[in-house]
């Protein structure tokens, strides 16, 4: 019995039906082993649910299939930083970035995992370039921040994390990095002088900076990885067709 074409796991995929979507793509996988659309949406589905090392696999194959895919380059490394392989995913999202240089989602990534790779130098540099393609991503500046302080340019820091929060006013992780770098340059740094300049973070709402104990709730931001935050369910917006 001849199996059912893409279209109809793209189909199931539409309707929120990922297991009649991945039964599908198996289906397609058993006549035609090398179906890069059918290895790079089962790879995609597999992740999601948790099926790492499958997930993994799978779009590893479709990657040896059809390597000019910024798409799968992307997937890819969202599913190795779920893997906890960062050093991959690094790879991954720059091969993405490599093929698509507009593609913010990757430059984001390529940043946050840099941090997170104690990169501090590089990450900066990656968020330079996409604060330049995308100015009012609040999120870019946040992380642009953190790079600041992490190589000790703390003025520079908070003028990022207030831009951050320019842009979005309710996001408390923004006002946490405020107030953790009011912190480290008074607590760790002893700089006084800082301190005066900075005297506008008063102004924000639910944080008191007259002394270091009153901020004492207010810690570094998780370390949240990089697909953990803004990974939604398998849909067909997140697929893109190589074949």
């Amino acid at each position: 019995m001849k199996a059912p074409g893409f279209p109809a796991a793209l189909a199931f995929l539409r309707q929120g039906d990922t297991a009649a979507a991945e039964a599908t793509c198996l289906a397609i996988l058993k006549q035609d082993p090398r179906h890069f659309d059918a290895l790079h949406l089962a790879g995609m589905i597999a992740t999601h649910a948790e099926r790492l090392d499958e997930g993994v696999s799978l779009l590893r194959r479709a990657k040896a299939i059809n390597p000019r895919n910024a798409t799968l380059f992307f997937n890819l490394g969202l599913a190795l930083v779920k893997q906890g392989n960062k050093a991959e995913a690094l790879a991954s999202m720059e091969a993405a970035l490599a093929l698509e240089p507009n593609n913010a989602d990757a430059a984001q990534h390529c940043g946050e995992l840099l941090l997170q790779m104690k990169r501090p130098h590089d990450a900066l540099a990656v968020f330079d370039r996409l604060i330049a393609l995308v100015p009012d991503k609040a999120e870019a500046h946040y992380f642009r921040a953190r790079a600041l302080v992490d190589v000790d340019m703390l003025e520079e820091a908070l003028g990022a994390y207030k831009t951050a929060l320019d842009l979005e006013p309710n996001a408390p992780d923004y006002l946490t990095g405020i107030a953790a770098t009011y912190l480290y340059a008074r607590a760790i740094y002893a700089r006084p002088e800082f301190c005066r300049k900075s005297a506008g973070i008063h102004a924000f709402p639910g944080i008191g900076l007259t002394e270091p104990d009153q901020c004492a709730a207010f810690a570094w931001p998780n370390d949240r990885g990089p697909c953990q935050r803004r990974e939604g369910s398998v849909s067909a917006s997140t697929f893109t067709a190589g074949t």
